[in-house]
């Protein structure tokens, strides 16, 4: 900061990931009259990277009267690649190779610049805003989704708080949008109460209305995998999203301790997925429904749920407890006989627990956290590729194992010079639990090959990161 009334700052960020999954894996099946074999080579790579850079400077003119400047620019990039080789050596000596390709990239790019204007209890301001978006996926070479796009928006936004006591706070504000992509203004008002009854206890409420013209899209692959990629709005294929969120709770602070608990309902209109038309495996081809399209479709998403978190801090020692539990189901009227089904996002129970504890120079903190498992689409149900319009949300979902996970870290402070620096070790994932990210359903071996009359989904589960040791330092300006 040049002054006391200027304040600049310039942050960065940049990130690089790779999950890769490789395996070879061979299935033998016995007979009365020899063995069937499967020889599968399965191959994933997924890279993601991502970069942002932003600049904020800060007037300030008078007290509670200050001007706001900020330019941001941010990148983020997808690549998925998935390659499933198989060949099937029936009892005979006859045999047949089988093979499934998929190629995913999903790019979306923004320049930003906003300016800010705070008067009191009133704020005033204006952002423009540029977005570039490609996406592509291909299978088996052949093109099922492309969109390269480019957009522009103008906002204007207001807020005021027209109570502000002790007793009762109350702020309304609103946005409006122009995008001239879809040439479409979108008008977005909220309103937050909050009111204290004593100096423990008080009860808070919000409503707001949005819209998303930068759309995230629930995408299926074959596999029965599920990933969320981004697409921009063009009224014509993707619509544009909008969202009525309402929310109401309490808090309650007693000496230490400290309650706090909001639920919250979202409605969301415009809700769109990315789909194969048909679930299950084709038997004769051995792979997923290879011969099926994919549909782009567009429905509802309804989230209801409750946030509690519980804490205590004492100065040198803190606990946090927090608990969810939420429901979220979207619905599109071409699926699943039109009937609701679980979203990605569906995680009916999540729980987190957080110490921390200051001695001297020394912190020590850990993390338990735990998460029912995510929905996937189930193959086992189906002995052969069946149109998922016909079928019912209790065969086509099931539900992968909880996430469950611990963490802990030591760190120590001291001065280096003038500066304060640190050395920090911690340990992620200390039972190195094995968390599944989803479930590979790859082939199928057919009646003829197990001399039953049903078929059998064949496959792997793909996991997260296993225990992981991470030593850090750093100093401070």
């Amino acid at each position: 900061s040049p002054t006391d009334d200027i304040d600049l700052r310039l942050n960065g960020i940049y990130s690089r990931d790779r999950f890769k999954n490789d395996y070879e894996n061979t299935i033998k099946i016995a007979k009365t009259n020899g063995r069937s074999f499967f020889d599968e080579i399965f191959k994933a790579d997924e890279k993601w990277s991502n970069a942002g850079l932003s600049f904020q400077s800060l007037f300030r003119l008078k007290e509670n009267n200050h001007i706001q400047f900020s330019l941001a620019h941010s990148y983020s990039d997808t690549d998925i690649n998935t390659n499933v080789g198989i060949e099937r050596t029936r009892v005979n000596g006859t045999k047949n190779n089988f093979s499934y390709t998929q190629d995913v990239e999903n790019r979306v790019e923004n320049t930003s610049g906003k300016i800010e204007w705070k008067v009191k209890e009133t704020v005033l301001g204006a952002e423009i805003s540029a977005t570039d978006n490609y996406f592509l996926f291909d299978e088996n070479t052949n093109k099922k989704l492309t969109r390269d796009q480019y957009y522009k928006e103008f906002s204007f936004f207001v807020s005021h708080n027209i109570v502000s006591t002790d007793r009762l706070f109350m702020s309304l504000g609103a946005r409006t949008t122009y995008n001239n992509q879809i040439d479409n203004t979108t008008f977005n008002p909220s309103i937050f109460i909050n009111y204290n009854f004593n100096k423990s206890f008080s009860i808070k409420s919000s409503a707001a209305k949005l819209n998303q013209n930068l759309r995230q899209v629930s995408f299926e692959n074959r596999l029965g995998q599920f990933k969320n990629m981004y697409v921009l709005a063009d009224q014509s294929i993707v619509p544009q999203g909008s969202s009525l969120m309402y929310m109401l709770g309490m808090s309650y602070k007693n000496n230490n301790w400290s309650l706090d608990v909001e639920s919250y309902l979202k409605n969301q209109t415009g809700t769109i997925g990315f789909y194969p038309d048909d679930i299950g495996i084709n038997v004769i081809d051995v792979t997923p429904n290879g011969s099926g399209e994919y549909t782009l479709y567009s429905g509802e998403t309804k989230i209801i749920g409750t946030d509690l978190s519980l804490t205590y801090d004492n100065g040198p020692y803190f606990s946090m407890l927090s608990y969810t539990i939420s429901k979220s189901q979207d619905e599109f009227q071409e699926l699943f006989k039109a009937s609701s089904f679980p979203s990605q996002y569906d995680r009916r129970h999540q729980l987190k627990w957080i110490n921390g504890y200051r001695l001297g120079s020394f912190q020590f903190s850990s993390g338990v956290y735990y998460a029912s498992g995510r929905p996937y689409t189930s193959f086992e149900q189906f002995t052969e590729a069946i149109s998922k319009r016909d079928v019912s949300v209790n065969d086509a979902f099931r539900y992968l194992d909880p996430y469950i996970r611990i963490d802990v870290s030591a760190q120590y402070n001291f001065n280096f010079g003038s500066k304060n620096a640190f050395l920090k070790a911690s340990i992620y994932n200390l039972a190195n639990r094995l968390n599944v990210r989803y479930i590979q359903q790859t082939f199928s071996a057919s009646a003829m090959d197990i001399a039953q009359n049903n078929s059998l989904v064949l496959g792997s589960e793909s996991t997260l990161i296993g225990r992981l040791l991470n030593v850090s330092a750093g100093f401070s300006f």
